[in-house]
């Protein structure tokens, strides 16, 4: 594989940690943070990220830093409210029938039917 033998005989695994204590973050950020990457957490409220991917210890570094900065971006990203009572469930099963009836009726016309 990448690497081959040099993978074995180098330290180029980076073990990256984030006091999430020491984190500040908008309301509610921290929370889908935690929700999002609960493995990640350990005991000492430390959010533990890796890289091992590259045979340079400098290019995995880049790597473990690239994603620390993306899972600190997607939580600041708030979900969008979902509208529950829109009608959108109503017209996807009215769809959903007017289509099963035409596959039924589809089925139907291949049948033969035999009168004797």
């Amino acid at each position: 594989g990448a690497g081959g033998q040099h993978v074995n005989k180098t330290e180029s695994k980076v073990d990256m940690r984030v006091d999430l204590n020491q984190v500040t973050l908008p309301e509610g950020a921290m929370e889908r943070l935690v929700f999002a990457n609960a493995s990640r957490i350990n005991k000492n409220n430390e959010l533990v990220v890796t890289a091992d991917g590259d045979r340079s210890r400098h290019r995995n570094y880049q790597a473990a830093v690239d994603k620390l900065a993306e899972i600190f971006e997607e939580s600041l990203i708030e979900p969008k409210e979902r509208d529950m009572n829109s009608k959108t469930k109503e017209k996807f099963d009215e769809k959903r029938l007017i289509e099963k009836k035409q596959v039924g009726t589809r089925k139907m016309t291949r049948s033969r039917k035999i009168d004797y």
